[in-house]
């Protein structure tokens, strides 16, 4: 291509303060939670039954250790940070629930905060049916925060309270799931120990530059330039300390630093005198020797993009704070899972640190992904294998789906009585973990299938019509109803969808022949 074609959109531009940004947040603001539900930004593993669950039992023994320091507290905040479409907090208020209530000790109530800035986000979790409830009990809130500017205080949408400064009197606990990589950072490059900050330039062929926002990061071209500092560039103790470390410690490389996401755990502590436990997952590195970057990229996910996260510098800064930082102490392939104790007594809390090392360190929701991608080949699996799959993901809509097929070709041979009402309690726990996105996929149509296919036709009914009410009408789903009720001799309604299929598609030749099996008894 030559290079007289392209146009120039920006040029010495800071990382942080790029228009590629602008382009980002543009996205997630026009896509709402179409960004996940058309399957453009990844987020099944951060918002899967088998995570939610690995943080449900680090923040149940987190709230038996507060309780057992402080038995007279009545409630606890939990603050989600962009929690985009709220699905995490679905299966998440699930898990917790169950501990809860098998819990012998009192425990304070748990009020857990979903906040984003995209206004579309908001009023979808509001009118989301598997929310509302928890909403109308005062245990799901929602609240409006950009990460990107100052936070002084939150208020929550549904109580109209506000949280403000020092006015908690627990620990507040944050989550950031898949937060770290989608907000600004700096980028700097290090050699012979003097700091350099990255300059942007940005170019885009011409024919491109008019192209809608969303658009514009799937085409333009970025390139590096890289400007001496003569001083340290923050003027935060708590930032230019860190940067002075690495500037000192580490070789020629190019360093991502997360000031922005530094900053912002710096003014959430501040929301209560008594300290905050940060539970954080992404992609990343928390050891000093992965931090060495020769090259840097972007990753790009339709119209916006993600960082690796520098854990690194959260766990500094945690430290340096006074605080307590745990980590996996094993390689971990996909995914990283921090636990922050902003906590000058971290050391009591020791149910939490049992919790992380069960339910992350020894065997996590990695882990649990790493056998996930490994066995999509089920060719050579048993059915009982195939249901054992299906329990490790946390029977998860997703694996269901990807599995069904291959459940059916299994069906289709001699299948245990056992076998049968395992697959029975799966459908269920499978519907049970369902959070539409308004995504194409009925899951209430398969999991009827499959109970048809297992004799279990009145089950399949009840699925049949929930399928109708979320989905709509469709021939096919009339004729499974229909099909459901003639299998248990109820001929009067299996007549009734019959009739309603040929009122629609008068050509439709199953529902005939049913009609006509129907019309000589």
């Amino acid at each position: 291509m030559n290079a007289s074609s392209y146009v120039n959109l920006e040029n010495q531009k800071p990382f942080s303060q790029s228009i590629i940004w602008d382009w980002h947040t543009h996205y997630y603001q026009v896509s709402g939670v179409n960004a996940w539900s058309g399957n453009n930004i990844p987020h099944f593993i951060t918002n899967s039954p088998v995570i939610a669950k690995s943080y449900a039992e680090m923040i149940f023994a987190f709230l038996q250790d507060l309780n057992r320091i402080n038995p007279s507290l009545e409630k606890v905040y939990l603050l989600e940070l962009g929690a985009g479409h709220g699905k995490l907090c679905y299966h998440f208020r699930k898990h917790f629930d169950k501990l809860a209530d098998k819990s012998e000790g009192r425990l304070p109530k748990l009020c857990y905060v979903l906040s984003d800035f995209v206004d579309k986000n908001l009023d979808f979790w509001k009118k989301h049916p598997r929310l509302q409830p928890y909403i109308e009990a005062g245990e799901v809130e929602v609240a409006k925060i950009d990460a990107t500017q100052e936070l002084s205080e939150i208020k929550l949408e549904c109580s109209n309270q506000v949280i403000k400064r020092g006015s908690l009197d627990a620990p507040l606990i944050a989550l950031a799931n898949y937060f770290f990589d989608s907000i600004p950072a700096d980028l700097f490059y290090i050699k012979n120990k003097e700091l350099y900050r990255c300059l942007v330039r940005l170019d885009i062929e011409g024919k491109y530059r008019d192209a809608p926002k969303e658009e514009l990061l799937k085409k333009v071209k970025i390139t590096y330039q890289k400007k001496r500092l003569p001083g340290n560039p923050y003027s935060e103790t708590f930032l230019s300390g860190l940067i002075s470390e690495y500037t000192q410690s580490l070789p020629d490389t190019y360093l991502l630093f997360p000031h922005i996401g530094i900053k912002r755990l710096h003014n959430l502590r501040k929301l209560s005198n008594k300290g905050m436990l940060l539970l954080t997952a992404d992609k990343g590195y928390h050891r000093e020797e992965s931090l060495i970057l020769p090259t840097h990229n972007l990753e790009g996910h339709g119209g916006c993009f993600s960082l690796p996260v520098n854990y690194h510098s959260f766990k500094r800064y945690c430290i340096n704070e006074q605080g307590e930082a745990l980590f996996p102490n094993r390689i971990q392939f996909h995914l990283q899972i921090g636990c922050l104790f902003f906590l000058h007594d971290h050391r009591v809390y020791s149910e939490t640190h049992l919790a992380y090392e069960r339910f992350i360190n020894d065997f996590g929701p990695d882990d649990r992904f790493t056998i996930k991608m490994a066995l999509r080949n089920l060719s050579g699996l048993s059915l009982q294998q195939i249901i054992s799959i299906l329990c490790l993901n946390g029977f998860d809509t997703d694996s269901f789906r990807d599995y069904l097929p291959e459940i059916f070709k299994r069906i289709l041979d001699e299948i245990s009585e056992d076998e049968r009402w395992s697959l029975f309690q799966i459908a269920h726990k499978t519907w049970d973990n369902y959070f539409p996105l308004g995504e194409d996929y009925n899951p209430a149509f398969d999991i009827a299938e499959l109970l048809f296919k297992l004799d279990f036709f009145k089950e399949a009914i009840v699925y049949l019509k929930l399928s109708t009410q979320i989905f709509g009408e469709t021939t096919q789903t009339l004729y499974n109803l229909a099909l459901s009720h003639f299998q248990l001799k109820e001929d009067d309604q299996a007549l009734v969808y019959v009739l309603k299929i040929l009122k629609i598609d008068p050509d439709y030749e199953p529902a005939k022949i049913l009609a006509e099996d129907l019309q000589k008894k």
